[in-house]
Formats: structure tokens, sequence, C-alpha cells
């Protein structure tokens, strides 16, 4: 993400790391959510697992929203021509977004 950030010019790098900050975040109190069950699966009521469950399953769409904010500006650069990026790049990270948003 650093390496990627560095190409990008200064708006959007800045949105790029606010997407890659709130996406690294949100994929650890994820993993701790999941690791959490799984360590305590033994002595958890059927109940308050699931209970669990439902809060990590809700992570989805926030991960959604994160990966769209954090390929939408290299995104538009590479559809534009800019920041040295390739045009595959552009094409690749517009059909994925329009995938995600198809997957909700």
């Amino acid at each position: 993400m650093a390496l990627l950030r560095r190409l990008l010019p200064a708006p959007h790098r800045d949105v790029f790391l606010i997407g890659a900050i709130a996406y690294m975040s949100t994929i650890s109190v994820w993993t701790w959510t999941w690791g959490g069950l799984a360590l305590h699966a033994d002595r958890l009521e059927p109940a308050t697992a699931r209970a669990i469950l439902d809060v990590a399953v809700f992570f989805g769409p926030v991960f959604t929203g994160m990966t769209t904010t954090m390929m939408a500006p290299f995104t538009l650069l590479a559809l534009r021509g800019q920041a040295r990026l390739p045009l595959w790049l552009g094409l690749q990270s517009l059909v994925e977004c329009f995938r995600q948003e198809g997957i909700r």
C-alpha cells in the first residue's frame, strides 16, 4: 500500500491512505472476532456464538466500502492515463468495483 501511495498525486494518495487504514483496522477486528469464536468454541453457548457471528457477518458491507474507497483513486488515474499507472489496472479495478457492487 505504501508503494502504490507514493505513485499517486496529492488528493488521491490521501483518499487511498484513509481507505487502506480503515481496511486494515477492519480486517483486524474481523479476524479477532473469528479467532475468539475458534478459541472458545467448546465453552460458548450457541446463542452467544450466533450473536458474535452475526456481528462478524456484517463486516461484509464495510469491506466493500473500504475496498471501493481504496480502489477509486488509482482507478480514475489509470483510466485517465495519469501517474504512470497502466490502463489495464484501471479497467480491472473498474470491473472489480462493479462486481463488488453486484454482490451487495
